[in-house]
């Protein structure tokens, strides 16, 4: 009996150790299932993160071969834009080359003045004179006079071609003759800056005054982008410092512009830009000095010229900010056809597709509207 309940009292231990072991191992259990629904949440977030990865990943190989897809384009225009300029300037070279020398006639149209050439009268201090000139063909024909282009030699300097602009002294007036020397003293303060046309001499004869200047074969920007209808960003962001280091030095000297237009702003050989043409300038206009002279071209010209308001060096960086829009072929606004006298009137209308250019040129037009405000 005794061994009877001694196996009985055993065999309750047993038991209840074995229940207290179960115990245990359900806690245990419910342990790791604590962890391990962590560990899953946690795999889930980082498996989230690892698609959300390779997704941004995707995004960014994409973006990346749609820009070098856009540089490749864009340097491929520029080449093409390189090679019309080099093929421009080889084809005027030829023809300069192929074309025989011979003197133009320069003054006047009618008939007793048609035998009778520039003559060969030497300037006033005997130095520079059409002797020193071999006239090659006319460029252009102007309100003043004619432009020629000439092949010759300054005061012992090797042989180039110039761009002789020769004034009628029988057309001149009291009110052109002052434009006259305006845009000879401009010339000539200006002289030696890399982006303003270069005055090399002035002479005159019992005819004519004549203004020696570089001849620019590339022509002007207006025949540029009639040929390639409009600029790429990277050329058009060229020809806008350029344009604007050149209008900052004018305004450091007093000098407004008033008629920046593209027909004014002229190539190089090597690509390089200058502004031109200060026959409607203004001399001694330093920052907030004001003037009210109505002139220019009107759809350059900014508000205050239109209202006939004082107005100073801002004038110039509206005009350069139309020029920028015109090599989008696009102007920023358009003009009502009412005119008051020569004077267009200030009804502006913004277009969507203006905008748009606006966005794309932001860089530009934010660099110019700072100079904008500077010079009000």
């Amino acid at each position: 009996m005794r061994s009877l309940k001694m196996k009985n009292n055993n065999l309750k231990k047993d038991s209840e150790e074995r229940m207290e072991t179960q115990k245990k191992l359900q806690l245990e259990v419910q342990k790791l299932m604590v962890i391990y629904n962590k560990i899953q949440k946690k795999y889930v977030t980082v498996l989230g993160t690892e698609v959300g990865l390779r997704t941004e990943l995707e995004r960014v190989r994409t973006a990346n071969d749609n820009l070098n897809k856009y540089w490749e384009s864009k340097t491929k225009d520029y080449e093409k834009e390189k090679e019309i300029l080099a093929t421009l300037n080889q084809e005027l070279q030829k023809e300069l080359e192929e074309m025989p020398v011979q003197n133009l006639q320069l003054v006047g149209s009618s008939s007793q003045r048609q035998d009778r050439q520039c003559g060969t009268d030497i300037a006033d201090d005997g130095k520079v004179s059409l002797n020193n000139f071999q006239f090659v063909k006319r460029l252009g024909q102007g309100g003043f006079g004619t432009v020629v282009l000439a092949k010759g030699k300054l005061l012992g300097g090797p042989e180039q071609l110039y761009a002789i602009k020769a004034v009628k002294k029988r057309g001149i007036t009291s009110s052109n003759m002052w434009e006259i020397m305006t845009e000879k003293e401009a010339l000539m303060l200006t002289t030696g800056y890399p982006f303003i046309t270069t005055l090399y001499s002035c002479f005159q004869n019992k005819d004519n005054i004549f203004f020696v200047m570089k001849f620019m074969s590339g022509g002007d920007l207006k025949k540029q982008l009639d040929e390639i209808e409009f600029f790429s960003e990277k050329r058009a962001q060229f020809y806008a410092a350029e344009i604007t280091l050149a209008v900052q030095f004018l305004h450091q000297h007093g000098i407004l512009h008033q008629d920046l237009k593209l027909e004014n702003v002229l190539v190089c050989s090597d690509g390089h830009c200058k502004i031109a043409d200060f026959g409607l300038s203004k001399l001694g206009l330093f920052r907030y000095c004001k003037t009210t002279t109505q002139c220019g071209t009107p759809y350059c010209m900014a508000p205050e010229i239109v209202k006939n308001l004082p107005y100073g060096q801002g004038v110039d960086w509206w005009a350069v900010g139309v020029m920028i829009f015109q090599w989008q072929d696009i102007l920023p606004f358009t003009m009502t056809k009412k005119r008051t006298g020569m004077m267009t009137t200030d009804n502006t209308i913004w277009t969507k597709k203006s905008l748009m250019i606006a966005l794309t040129f932001q860089n530009i037009c934010r660099c110019l509207q700072l100079r904008l405000c500077y010079s009000y």
